[in-house]
């Protein structure tokens, strides 16, 4: 099992290159998610100072930050790009030469995904991870981190990538089908 996944290490270590080539590509997206975060924060704020009390539907402002921060966080982590790559390589013809590759196809995108999302995970998960406790310690007074916890909120978010990786990557050969995948990934959106 562990001299079969050894194959695949060159496609994490292109994940990690690729990732690290295009740097500005990587913080204009960074930027983004993060700045989309903090306007989701700000309309939050507003809802509540708009609601005249320290409580809407039984959640605290505190509380929401958390759970505004978490969210993104998920997203980032669970996010996948598959269904681009494959429409992209079916329209250009090069899914011919990564198919005559002796390794499964959908294996090369995923760990070569997984080389992206440990760049991600280094540059922005790990410090917002501690920016969550440390607003959660704040707002409780008390420290709330629960390793357990942690775990199974990292296995979920696991799981949860495996399936919308997949998903996406059977979305992505409908570009057999048509000839770009912007409309269909809209609508699969």
């Amino acid at each position: 099992m562990i001299k079969r996944l050894k194959i695949y290490t060159p496609f994490i270590n292109a994940g990690i290159q690729e990732t690290a080539s295009y740097r500005v590509d990587l913080i204009i997206g960074l930027f983004g998610d993060v700045l989309a975060c903090f306007v989701s924060y700000f309309i939050w704020k507003a809802v509540f100072l708009s609601s005249g009390g320290e409580m809407l539907h039984g959640f605290t402002m505190p509380q929401m930050i958390v759970y505004i921060f978490l969210i993104f966080l998920t997203s980032v982590l669970i996010h996948s790009g598959g269904t681009y790559d494959i429409g992209e390589e079916i329209r250009d013809g090069s899914i011919a030469m990564r198919m005559l590759k002796p390794v499964s196809y959908n294996a090369t995108f995923l760990f070569q995904e997984i080389g992206n999302k440990l760049v991600t995970t280094v540059l922005l998960i790990v410090p917002l991870v501690f920016g969550v406790e440390a607003v959660r310690t704040h707002v409780m007074g008390r420290v709330e981190f629960d390793i357990a916890r942690f775990f199974l909120y990292l296995l979920s978010c696991i799981f949860a990538y495996l399936v919308n990786f997949f998903f996406n990557i059977c979305f992505g050969f409908i570009a057999f089908v048509v000839k770009y995948l912007w409309g269909a990934n809209m609508m699969k959106s």
